[in-house]
Parts: structure tokens; sequence; C-alpha cells
């Protein structure tokens, strides 16, 4: 993750298991989810906590170019 350059008070990086769906999926029920699930991979999920302005926070906290790194890249 690249911080970025503006005042937040926390900037934290949260482990994360993410899921790789395999196939098409769409109002699949809690019994058949499983089928749909191709594999599992690590995924951080980043946050800048603190942020101004407070009308705009998630996008603040949650939407920066660096702050989902996942995965290998080719």
């Amino acid at each position: 993750m690249v911080l970025p350059d503006f005042a937040a008070s926390v900037f934290e990086g949260e482990a994360e298991l993410g899921l790789v769906i395999g196939k098409p999926t769409s109002r699949v029920s809690a019994a058949n989810a499983m089928d749909h699930v191709f594999g599992y991979i690590n995924f951080i999920d980043g946050s800048a906590r603190g942020v101004v302005p407070p009308t705009n926070v998630f996008y603040q906290m949650k939407s920066r170019a660096t702050f989902a790194p996942i995965g290998p890249i080719w």
C-alpha cells in the first residue's frame, strides 16, 4: 500500500480472505453457495481512518489506488 499525502489519524491494512467465484452466479441459496466458489486468495483491505471531509468518508477511507493489493502481478 502506498500511503497518500493527506491527514488521517490511522492507516491500516486488514488481512482478509477473498473468494474467487468460478462461474456466473445470481440468487444462489446458502446451501449451494460453495458450488460457485473456484478458490481462495489472500486480500489486504486498506483503510485511512479519520480523514476529511466528513460527508465523503467512505470514499476517502477505502478507495485509494493502492488500498486493495491482491494476488501476484504478472
